[in-house]
């Protein structure tokens, strides 16, 4: 301040309150402790967008990864305290006499042990420290959800996912099965997009990008607020969160932008066969 009335001239006040009087959209003038602060806007691209929504996506992709965690995690804690339970009540009926038995551990120390297991390995793999080891973890969850299903590894390096069925390509789910699956879902998205993009009140994209456009139709179908299209004005639309329990938004994207190359091809073929059928009526 001292700087720019020893430049400009004049008293605090007369600056303060021209400031504020100018602010619009290139500045913000708000009121601090101790003076003003200035908040110089800087105008949004589509690559801020762009990079926000691959924020949010990652972030709500995390978060469903720690929620699966948890839950194994806790699954496997109880099964392995049951296991104990167990184990000590056939020690105590080979071993009538009232001597607990210091090799058997109880489901209580058990558990114990298994909370701070857990709690140590928050940062890399909480389920797979809890179970002893990635093989024990497989072990205990195939247990759960039996043995057609192959358990993806805590990493995410595996080959299947949670709920595929095993003996099928690459360790995941029978070849015809998930060429089967993969087909219901692109034509259940390709449906939706084709209602939605060729309805009136859809609007004119910003970019000619097919990937640009294809992120925008699956926050759209995710119920996703983006600046494009907010949900204040969007959310009474038939296909608005269409897909917003979709468990992957990559892969939503990747069918959305498919079914827009398929709708495209499919209009552009239609223009070529009427401009022929066209030209072909005149030359008669």
């Amino acid at each position: 301040t001292a700087r720019a009335l020893a430049l400009l001239g004049g008293k605090a006040g007369q600056l303060s309150n021209a400031l504020w009087q100018a602010q619009g959209n290139e500045f913000a003038v708000e009121k601090a402790d101790y003076g003003y602060m200035i908040s110089v806007l800087r105008p949004i691209t589509d690559s801020d967008v762009e990079a926000w929504a691959e924020d949010i996506s990652l972030i709500n992709s995390r978060a469903r990864k720690s929620s699966i965690e948890k839950l194994d995690a806790a699954y496997i804690a109880l099964q392995k305290a049951a296991e104990a339970s167990r184990n000590k009540a056939k020690a105590a009926a080979a071993d009538p006499s009232d001597a607990p038995s210091e090799a058997v551990v109880g489901p209580d120390e058990l558990l114990n042990s298994l909370i701070d297991a857990y709690f140590a390995a928050l940062s890399s793999s909480p389920s797979a420290a809890v179970a002893g080891g990635e093989a024990e973890r497989a072990r205990l969850l195939r247990g759960a959800l039996g043995e057609g299903f192959e358990v993806v590894g805590s990493s995410g390096s595996a080959g299947a996912g949670r709920g595929r069925g095993a003996g099928g390509a690459a360790g995941g789910e029978p070849q015809g099965d998930l060429s089967i699956r993969q087909e219901v879902e692109g034509q259940a998205v390709y449906s939706v997009v084709a209602r939605l993009v060729l309805s009136p009140e859809w609007p004119k994209m910003p970019s000619n990008d097919d990937r640009v456009v294809a992120r925008l139709v699956a926050q759209f179908l995710a119920a996703i607020d983006s600046l494009m299209m907010p949900a204040r004005k969007w959310r009474d639309h038939r296909c608005w969160g269409k897909f917003r329990t979709f468990p992957d938004f990559q892969h939503l994207e990747d069918l959305v932008y498919h079914a827009l190359l398929r709708l495209w091809a499919a209009q552009h073929t239609a223009a070529a066969a009427s401009a022929a059928a066209s030209a072909t009526s005149g030359v008669l």
